[in-house]
């Protein structure tokens, strides 16, 4: 579902830059930010599945750094939002 997702968030994408021959950072942050959500559930399934393995803790190193993406594209996306209404 999620690949759907972000399958209409690119063609919406190309759709605003063809019509509007410019480029927003906006939609490219958001399809990172579904991506990295849609990982984060991959790797939440396959941390319960490789409890008590060696896979498990790069697992959890993982889905830690895949976090901290979160909050780096969500603060991006806050300031891009910020500029582009003037404040």
């Amino acid at each position: 579902m999620l690949l759907i997702f972000i399958f209409v968030e690119l063609l919406n994408t190309v759709e605003i830059v063809v019509r509007e021959a410019e480029i927003s950072a906006e939609p490219f942050i958001l399809i990172g930010l579904i991506a990295v959500v849609r990982r984060i559930l991959t790797v939440t399934a396959e941390i319960e599945q490789s409890l008590g393995t060696p896979a498990f803790e790069d697992l959890v190193l993982e889905l830690g750094v895949l976090t901290l993406l979160v909050v780096a594209l969500s603060g991006a996306l806050f300031f891009t939002r910020r500029v582009a209404s003037g404040d």
